[in-house]
């Protein structure tokens, strides 16, 4: 095979528990990103995991057969024709022909065929996913329900859509291939089949085509698989270039397919309870091709996909019953403002910005700023300073770093109070969606520029959900994560400028450009904090009990209760009863709450250090040894800069004494 081999694997609905073993090797024998790998290994269809030197991509096949995957390892035939446009078609006994303005098929009964029926603009798909997101944006996970194969052909016909029907050799390539649209061939060809209807007609010449098939396989996943080449973009209606490029994908798309079928003992057909991951995921492809094998996004839209279709296609079939509902998560708490006016930095900070302004502004700047910035450059102060601050940033950083290496990585269930590390999958604790991309995520940063007079970029603004608190989970258990205060760093960057910006919002304006990261739900994320006990709003024990007391003073009939000898009177023995009685209720109290407090998850929560310079890191990777790679690069980068800054300044310094 050729350097550029395709690895294609079936993907499968959900994870397996060998999952994370399987990602972590992936991760550290073939350096593969571990969280790209999980999506694309999740779904209902085929993708392309990678590609390169068939020698590699037989190692990785090797181990993905060793977790039960099913893969393909092959090397893309090059496209040597397109689907001709259908005008008409004649068949009898024995053939069917398809015949175009300048071209002709025929396909001998029992042939062996590949039929494609697609959608191309994509506009339907796009509706029907911004409505969901819109009403259900605080949906959580839920589990797959089956979407019946005929609601999702109706999506299709809704579209745009298109038939592609290709005739295979002996060897399963493509020999021949038609396309057809609705409305642009002869219907009367069809004989009694005929209808009235443009789409119908089409349903109706798959039918025939059918008939005359020996082995044959109805696809209607384009623009679902995230395949090389077969991304659908979203295309107005008289957008022609757009249409144009998704017909070439689909081209792309089919012969892929069919390298695809050639490697399997039995090409697998179109079920009719193919699941709603899929159709979700069409919607992500239609949308957004990067997010198509997003699974957390997919499973919050399931429970509603169904009953948004149906108000699309005004269908009064019943639905089945025992639909999962998903569960909701609450909407994210508000960002709590501190005012840090007076702590010691901030007015240190803020006096010496004000007495070099001072100096400015009373004093005749020009006079002695410029002579003194050229003083200190040439005696090497200035390149000292720089020097300083790499040689500090680099300590810092290799502190960190052994610090980390240094720190054993706990289990979840057995974390101790204190400094500890964790490494496992981030999930929310609330309905947290990235501003921009909409993408469900645990953590985000977005970063807006606008253009100035000098034709700059400059920051506008920046946005976190660095309060949000999230969960971190492994196979003991999870806990939850204040990321207050904390060094996140997010595995995924995206950015746009003007018009160029997604599909679920953006800027119309070319002056302006957004940079947004985030690390999204069911990511691996490492972190190292303070493991803490939960605060609790329940207040102190004396403070109830006082309370307690206060309502029986307060309540006549409770009080008389208490009144043994009934003279009227309440003596320092009864009220004593009252006091043994509202102890022993707080105490049943306490017992219950500890009772359902038992889970760790709700007593412990891991966020900033107490003591000050004791780091707190949350970082998305696969593994602890690449976040330490990492450090060892920059703190090398560092190190480095600071020898060239110290080494000029010693020669400035040297040069000023001559």
């Amino acid at each position: 095979m050729s350097e550029d081999a395709y690895l294609i694997v079936d993907q499968r609905s959900s994870p397996s528990p060998e999952m994370p073993a399987l990602l972590k090797e992936l991760a550290s024998r073939y350096d593969l990103d571990g969280y790209s790998c999980r999506q694309l290994l999740l779904g209902q269809t085929e993708a392309l995991l990678t590609k390169g030197p068939e020698s590699k991509l037989k190692k990785i096949k090797q181990t993905l057969t060793n977790y039960d995957f099913c893969c393909h390892l092959i090397t893309p035939s090059p496209l040597k024709f397109a689907p001709f446009i259908l005008t008409r078609v004649e068949f009898n006994t024995n053939e069917l022909k398809f015949i175009g303005r300048e071209k002709s098929l025929v396909v001998p009964r029992d042939s062996k065929l590949l039929i494609f029926l697609a959608e191309l603009s994509g506009s339907l798909v796009e509706r029907t996913l911004s409505q969901i997101l819109s009403s259900h944006r605080y949906s959580g996970n839920g589990e797959n329900s089956g979407l019946p194969l005929e609601k999702w052909r109706r999506i299709i016909l809704q579209g745009r859509p298109v038939l592609d029907i290709y005739l295979l050799d002996e060897k399963g390539k493509p020999a021949g291939a038609v396309r057809a649209f609705p409305g642009k061939f002869d219907h009367q060809s069809l004989g009694e089949r005929a209808t009235l209807s443009a789409n119908q007609n089409l349903l109706k010449l798959i039918e025939l085509t059918q008939e005359y098939a020996g082995h044959h396989r109805v696809d209607m996943r384009f623009g679902i698989s995230p395949l090389p080449g077969a991304n659908l973009q979203t295309a107005e209606a008289d957008d022609l270039g757009a249409l144009k490029k998704n017909l070439r994908s689909l081209t792309h798309y089919a012969w892929l397919q069919a390298d695809i079928d050639r490697q399997r003992e039995q090409p697998t057909p179109d079920s009719e309870s193919e699941t709603i991951a899929t159709t979700a995921t069409a919607l992500l492809t239609a949308m957004q091709p990067e997010l198509a094998t997003n699974l957390p996004l997919q499973k919050e839209i399931i429970s509603e996909l169904t009953s948004g279709i149906d108000a699309a296609t005004a269908s009064s079939e019943v639905e089945t019953s025992g639909v999962a509902r998903s569960q909701t998560l609450p909407t994210p708490p508000d960002l709590q403002h501190h005012s840090t006016w007076n702590s010691p930095r901030t007015i240190i900070g803020i006096s010496i910005f004000v007495g070099i302004a001072l100096l400015v502004k009373l004093g005749n700047s020009t006079s002695w700023l410029g002579p003194m910035l050229a003083k200190g450059f040439s005696s090497g102060a200035i390149s000292g300073l720089l020097a300083a601050f790499f040689f500090i940033s680099g300590f810092r950083l290799l502190q960190l770093k052994r610090l980390i290496q240094n720190t054993p990585t706990s289990k979840i269930r057995s974390i101790a109070m204190g400094r500890v590390e964790v490494h496992g999958n981030a999930r929310r604790q609330y309905a947290l969606f990235s501003p921009m991309t909409n993408i469900a995520c645990i953590y985000y940063r977005l970063v807006r520029y606008k253009r100035n007079s000098k034709n700059d970029w400059v920051v506008s603004s920046i946005t976190s959900s660095g309060h949000v608190p999230f969960w971190i989970e492994d196979e003991t258990g999870r806990v939850s994560i204040d990321p207050s205060a904390a060094t996140v760093k997010a595995g995924h960057r995206q950015e746009s400028m003007g018009e160029g910006s997604t599909a679920f919002g953006g800027f119309s304006s070319p002056d302006e450009k957004w940079v947004e990261e985030m690390i999204y739900d069911g990511a691996l994320v490492y972190v190292l904090g303070e493991a803490q006990v939960k605060r609790t709003d329940r207040a102190p024990r004396l403070q109830r009990r006082a309370e307690a007391l206060r309502r029986i003073k307060q309540d006549s009939q409770k009080l008389s209760g208490y009144d043994a000898n009934k003279d009227g009177k309440i003596d320092e023995n009864e009220w004593q009863t009252a006091r043994d009685d509202v102890d022993e209720q707080l105490l049943h109290e306490d017992l219950s709450q500890s009772d359902q407090q038992k889970r760790q998850e709700d007593k412990v929560i891991i966020g900033k250090p107490r003591h000050r310079g004791t780091p707190f890191v949350i970082a998305e990777t696969a593994s602890e040894a690449k976040l330490t790679g990492r450090y060892t690069l920059a703190t090398a980068f560092l190190f480095a800069a600071a020898g060239l800054a110290s080494g000029l300044s010693l020669w400035l310094l040297l040069q000023s004494l001559k």
